[in-house]
């Protein structure tokens, strides 16, 4: 299950669509934190968000 103290967000893990939803949370959580850390930056990260 997704963990609410890294997005703030939690998922009912019998929800038909849980695992695919948690998979995309994660996946937002980790390219945000590469935008915070300095591995990408704000136009990598636009262009990645605009590419969903």
């Amino acid at each position: 299950m997704l963990s609410s103290l890294y997005t703030g967000l939690s998922l009912n893990p019998k929800a038909p669509h849980a695992p695919k939803a948690a998979a995309a949370i994660e996946l937002w959580a980790e390219k945000r934190a590469q935008l915070e850390n300095g591995e990408i930056d704000a136009d990598e990260y636009e262009n990645w968000k605009a590419s969903l």
